[in-house]
């Protein structure tokens, strides 16, 4: 610890400061309306390696303003360190099943249902962001059951476990809608 500290003997817990340091971060949001319609800011740090961090308890701040405290896990091995800056109430989004693919159909003794989901992002901020935007269609595990990705919007896809990663860049005040649709074929 380099500032030197006079700690009281008294019978409380005292909190001291090891080092405060600053790290360039890019930030981005990230939103997974399926599980949480709240946006949250996202700082990406490189070169942490060189800082020596511990894994614990951190506050953030983002020019000079007190964004929250988190818990930084320096225990990856990944060259981006992740830390979440908390939810920003300035990006806001919707997903709601589309009524038009809403259809039922019978081939053969299977069952045929088309599902539709959109997804609305909104930025009302006064500057433009960067949003990852997340959702997944399901996968079957069950042979008889089949589920066919129709339409992604441009998704990256990940097969295997049916994540859809959509990169979104929104200007102030803009809005922007991303559908999916899959079909379900079942006995």
């Amino acid at each position: 610890i380099e500032l030197p500290y006079n700690i009281a003997s008294t019978r409380k817990d005292h909190k001291v400061m090891i080092r405060e340091t600053q790290l360039l971060a890019k930030l981005n949001y990230y939103v997974a309306p399926k599980l949480d319609k709240q946006a949250f800011l996202v700082a990406g740090v490189t070169q942490w390696e060189s800082e020596n961090l511990l894994p614990g308890e951190s506050r953030q701040f983002v020019d000079g303003t007190y964004m929250g405290k988190g818990f930084l896990n320096t225990q990856t091995t990944k060259d981006t360190l992740l830390v979440s800056m908390g939810v920003d109430q300035d990006i806001r989004t919707d997903r709601k099943r589309i009524k038009d693919f809403a259809e039922k159909t019978f081939i053969g003794g299977k069952k045929i249902e088309t599902i539709g989901i959109e997804i609305t992002v909104r930025n009302t901020k006064a500057v433009g962001v960067e949003i990852r935007v997340e959702d997944q269609y399901p996968i079957s595990s069950n042979e008889a059951i089949e589920v066919t990705l129709i339409e992604s919007a441009g998704a990256r896809v990940e097969a295997e476990t049916g994540l859809m990663h959509w990169d979104v860049d929104l200007k102030q005040e803009e809005s922007k809608i991303i559908r999916f649709v899959y079909k379900v074929k079942y006995p």
